[in-house]
């Protein structure tokens, strides 16, 4: 009776968990965005003298604009090529674990529902 009672809750298990990733993942993108705008605000604001001294010395507001993003550009480019290796070597790891993973496996790298 254990055994069947058991079978019948799998469905609402796996449910459940396919469920619990996608709105963790969420979490983890929004987490992600407030960090990246922390990190750029704090950066900012570190740099409201230098910023201030361009704009007195003739620098137009696109101009400044233009180097902030630049810079932050290159740090989330930097983030990138990093976070990638990293998948990429975790990819490699999953291949030895389960059938069927390849080391670069797009759908295992892209949010894909059915």
């Amino acid at each position: 009776m254990e055994q069947i009672v058991e079978e019948t809750k799998a469905g609402d298990r796996f449910n459940t968990g396919a469920l619990w990733l996608p709105s963790s993942s969420a979490v983890a993108l929004v987490l992600a965005a407030l960090g990246i705008y922390g990190v750029m605000a704090f950066v900012v604001a570190q740099r409201t003298h230098e910023i201030g001294l361009r704009m007195a010395l003739g620098a137009g507001r696109s101009q400044v604009i233009g180097q902030v993003l630049r810079e932050g550009m290159v740090t989330a480019l930097v983030g990138t090529v990093i976070g990638t290796g990293g998948a990429y070597v975790v990819g490699r790891a999953m291949q030895g674990m389960w059938y069927g993973v390849g080391a670069v496996d797009p759908l295992a790298f892209s949010l894909r529902w059915r």
